[in-house]
């Protein structure tokens, strides 16, 4: 096979296309006097027993503590995992009952 003796032209580079600018979004204050929200059952279960998966897997980083009583929350029993489900309806009960009385402040309207 014979190369063609033709001097190759360079590669030119084509202008980048200039990208539309997004318009940045206003965040909204946050009145910290509103409600919590409640919180889920995984939330909940995490809460009562990081303490005990942390001293029990003593030197773990954060994530893996996670990751730890994520597996055991999947591994709960029905009658374990209906625990923390009523404990989710007692909370969200008592979000809805709190944000019926709440009035928002003209500041945070």
């Amino acid at each position: 096979m014979v190369k063609d003796d033709k001097p190759k032209e360079p590669k030119v580079k084509k202008a980048a296309k200039a990208k539309p600018t997004k318009e940045k979004k206003i965040k909204k204050k946050k009145d910290p006097n509103a409600p919590k929200r409640p919180q889920n059952g995984y939330f909940m279960y995490m809460n009562a027993n990081r303490a005990r998966i942390k001293e029990e897997n003593e030197g773990c980083s954060f994530g893996d503590i996670g990751k730890i009583a994520s597996k055991e929350y999947k591994e709960l029993a029905a009658d374990e995992l209906a625990v923390w489900t009523d404990k989710v309806a007692k909370d969200k009960v008592r979000y809805e009952k709190e944000l019926a009385k709440y009035v928002v402040p003209a500041e945070f309207a």
